[in-house]
């Protein structure tokens, strides 16, 4: 017993030597991750908790998600690098496992609630917009969807059985090797594959539709803004000539009055439009990263469930495909930065935090 042990810890130590990019990788990720998501819970939930709407409540639902995902996600994933062949918990890797497809199909569909905001404020700005209390309802509504989502990964999940050298068998936090010809895990893996692209597209739908307004509306901006140049210059000859003749006064002072508040009345529009601009831009950049970083893991995931062969047969493979597959990571530490370059409050507000710890 103890020789077996012995082996089985050598071949262990051997595959996480080889995973060491892998964890250190990860451990990046986890110290950049939990500080920027905690630094953008202390500013949205804090200095700036004052910023109402529904849109805000999705960005702070979507900041506790990313947080919970470095300090839940990663040192999972961390542990299960250095136990590759010696995972005995089938518990621990049943909730693990699971937790981590809530917390990503959670992401994912924040994600949309929020495209779809967007697109109707876009559309009907003048219309009663959703408030933050159904906001927040809608957060919960979208919690227990991903709950439900994510049970069938405690069934498919397990410890499986991998045979190696010697007679030697490994206990690897995958797939239960119960599952029958690993059908259900292929078909749970495939629906959630497809559940994302319905969501990418879903994204790109949308954020092309507000595009195509944001276009036509700027079309309609410069138009009107020729005419009004075209009228301002009427006015200010037509006042110029009353002034000389003497008469006609009271009418071209009326009619520079009616195209100055035309002029506040766009510079307040064109005020309001800036900061849904600004919003927009947040939002499709949130989710342009959700894309890139969730794309690479799912069609990893999905390969591995489909292939029948479970050996290395290259030596970076152990530490290329697991960062391949763990590349969603990236999508719980960038939006700190997105909203430090995009938004210029946060931006701000971030220096006065900083400033005042270094102090």
């Amino acid at each position: 017993m103890s020789n077996w042990s012995r082996t089985i810890d050598i071949l262990n130590k051997e595959e996480t030597t080889r995973r060491i990019p892998v964890m250190v990788y990860i451990s990046i990720v986890f110290v950049i991750g939990t500080v920027g998501n905690m630094l953008v819970i202390i500013v949205y939930f804090g200095s700036l908790r004052k910023l109402k709407g529904a849109h805000w409540t999705f960005i702070r639902a979507i900041a506790v998600t990313d947080a919970l995902a470095c300090i839940l996600i990663i040192p999972y994933e961390f542990y299960q690098q250095t136990h590759q062949l010696t995972f005995y918990s089938e518990w621990t890797c049943k909730c693990f496992r699971t937790t981590s497809v809530h917390i990503i199909v959670t992401s994912c569909l924040l994600l949309v609630i929020m495209s779809v905001n967007r697109l109707y404020q876009v559309c009907w700005p003048m219309k009663a917009q959703l408030s933050p209390r159904q906001a927040y309802v809608s957060v919960f509504i979208l919690e227990m969807i991903a709950a439900l989502l994510a049970l069938p990964q405690a069934v498919n999940s397990g410890i499986n059985l991998v045979q190696l050298e010697n007679n030697i068998t490994g206990y690897d936090c995958s797939f239960a090797t119960t599952s029958k010809d690993k059908k259900q895990a292929t078909i749970y893996s495939g629906v959630l594959f497809l559940g994302f692209l319905v969501c990418i597209s879903a994204l790109i739908t949308i954020y092309g539709l507000i595009g195509h307004i944001l276009r036509k509306r700027d079309t309609f901006k410069s138009k009107r803004m020729s005419v009004y140049r075209v009228t301002r210059s009427v006015v200010s000859v037509t006042t110029h000539e009353s002034t000389e003749l003497g008469d006609g006064t009271s009418e071209s002072e009326n009619d520079m009055g009616e195209v100055n508040n035309s002029t506040t009345q766009y510079k307040t529009t064109s005020c309001k439009k800036q900061g849904s601009r600004k919003l927009t831009k947040i939002a499709f950049s949130i989710s342009l990263c959700f894309v890139l970083s969730y794309l690479p893991s799912l069609v990893v995931t999905l390969t591995s469930v489909i292939s029948k062969d479970q050996t290395v047969t290259n030596n970076w493979t152990p530490a290329v495909i697991p960062i391949l597959s763990r590349l969603f990571l990236i999508n719980n530490i960038i939006n700190v930065w997105l909203y430090y370059w995009l938004d210029n409050t946060f931006r701000s507000k971030v220096k006065k935090l900083s400033s005042k710890l270094l102090i």
